[in-house]
């Protein structure tokens, strides 16, 4: 395993789901 190559596709994933997070949240309000 690339280590360095999974941290940085960890981060994005990680970054990724915030997102949807943040995007449901703002589905929720209405």
């Amino acid at each position: 395993m690339n280590k360095p190559f999974f941290q940085i596709y960890f981060c994005s994933y990680q970054s990724h789901m915030i997102y949807n997070e943040k995007s449901m949240s703002k589905y929720e309000k209405y």
